[in-house]
């Protein structure tokens, strides 16, 4: 019994509900034009983008080469392995910041490229603050900034400034290059795929072509950047090496001379306390050789490392000058904003019936 009395107000509920939307069916229809109208105009006022993308698999990271035997002999040996000097290749999680950092976009903003639309070569700062297109709702909602920055005045302070003391460069950007670099940062993505360890590289612009050229440009930067950073780590590996086997071999010799030395001393002495002296020298001299030995070998391997020019990922999908848009088709637009407006004018309704100010 009490089953039927909830679904009879159930019921009734539904009715009401229904009732209710249906009498404001005028509002609903009139939201919904204006919504269909904002949309129509999104649609034919906004540019069609494009998007390039390249698909790469970064190379494995290489074994230490201060593990296995040699890091557990220069431990009991009492060398010392400065941190972090393993020469794993950088984290895929930082791709991202590498592609977008500051001085690669500065770079990268005053390529020139052919746009079509223009008919010549400008650059890519130039095309991104003086030509590209953008739909009317985008200018809408940048005309209050635009108003302030031509009230504020622009800034045309110098690009870059350098501190030789400190050996650190400072960078101050005119309101144009922070234009174009907060829309390059926008445009450049960098996604990495974890589970299948490859990483995804595309660029958006308003120009097929100028969109794949510039993803491009990005992977060789990378690719630059990580070969550039492996280099710099195998120098500086192979310094610190040289430097061990330096410090061993001046310790090799020495326990060399020990034992050639205790040796010439107790010619014909068979003493118990010889034969412990020279039993420790001759383990001493064993250890410093094989410490010494591991050492040279590991650093005729660094040494190789350095002059090896391997590629630090493979291209697994090349760039392709993209032929289909990447932009939201006219129609998707339109279906979208009038969902929006037959949503928020129901909502309204209901609101203002049931909710917690009717």
């Amino acid at each position: 019994m009490a089953n039927q009395t909830e679904s009879k107000d159930n019921g009734i509920l539904f009715k009401d509900v229904f009732t209710l939307i249906w009498s404001g069916r005028m509002l609903i229809i009139k939201v919904l034009s204006v919504f269909l109208v904002l949309g129509v105009v999104f649609a034919l006022t906004n540019p069609n983008e494009w998007k390039a993308k390249s698909v790469i698999l970064p190379e494995a990271q290489s074994q230490s080469l201060f593990s296995g035997s040699l890091g557990g002999l220069a431990g009991l040996t009492g060398v010392s392995l400065p941190d972090g000097q393993s020469p794993g290749d950088v984290p895929t999680q930082i791709y991202p910041n590498i592609a977008t950092n500051t001085p690669f976009l500065l770079e990268l903003m005053e390529n020139e490229y052919f746009f079509k639309r223009l008919g010549e070569k400008v650059t890519l700062a130039a095309y991104i603050t003086e030509h590209s297109k953008s739909s009317l709702l985008g200018k809408a909602a940048n005309l209050p900034s635009q108003i302030i920055k031509l009230i504020a005045g622009e800034n045309d302070s110098p690009t870059l400034v350098e501190e030789e003391k400190e050996e650190v460069k400072i960078y101050t950007l005119n309101s144009k290059q922070y234009t174009a670099l907060k829309e390059l940062r926008k445009r450049i993505s960098v996604g990495v795929d974890k589970k299948n360890k490859i990483v995804t590289v595309s660029f958006q612009m308003q120009d097929p072509v100028v969109a794949s050229m510039v993803t491009q440009d990005v992977i060789d930067f990378l690719a630059e950047y990580l070969t550039d950073y492996k280099t710099a780590k195998d120098q500086r590996r192979l310094v610190f090496i040289g430097g061990q086997v330096a410090e061993k071999k001046e310790e090799l010799l020495k326990a060399q001379a020990a034992l050639a030395s205790f040796k010439d001393q107790n010619q014909g002495i068979i003493t118990n306390q010889a034969r412990s002296e020279l039993d420790n020298l001759e383990t001493e001299f064993d250890l410093v050789f094989n410490v010494y030995s591991n050492l040279q070998q590991q650093y005729e391997d660094a040494r190789i490392e350095v002059n090896a020019k391997t590629p630090p990922f493979a291209i697994i999908e090349p760039v392709v000058i993209p032929n289909s848009k990447s932009s939201l088709r006219k129609s998707v637009v339109m279906i979208l904003f009038g969902f929006l407006g037959f949503i928020g004018s129901v909502g309204f309704i209901l609101l203002k019936n049931y909710g917690p100010f009717s």
